[in-house]
């Protein structure tokens, strides 16, 4: 047909898209509890023992030295362990909208 593929007719489907078997459900529900993950490196102990985390959005170095001196092994966010994470979102609420439907106010 020419349709674009993913579309379908079907007004009762709320997504627009098809999927063999059904509408599948938004990948978060509320209440699900999300993490944040960014670039980071670890800092380990003489001992190679963990140590602690920091982050390269922040600008809070150990040691009170600027990230220009200390060289740090970044790792990508991709790669970082939920332990690491210092940031975590509860999911209060899933919809769907149409982009010029969604403003400041909600």
């Amino acid at each position: 047909t020419g349709r674009p593929i993913g579309k379908s007719g079907d007004s009762s489907n709320p997504l627009g898209f098809f999927y063999p078997g059904g509408i599948k459900r938004p990948p978060y529900q509320p209440g699900d509890i999300l993490y944040v993950r960014e670039t980071w490196s670890e800092i380990k102990n003489a001992d190679g023992s963990h140590k602690k985390y920091v982050y390269k959005a922040s600008d809070q170095y150990p040691f009170g030295e600027s990230r220009y001196i200390i060289k740090f092994n970044w790792k990508p966010s991709i790669h970082m362990p939920k332990k690491a994470a210092r940031i975590w979102l509860k999911v209060t609420d899933v919809r769907v909208e149409r982009l010029q439907d969604i403003t400041e106010d909600g």
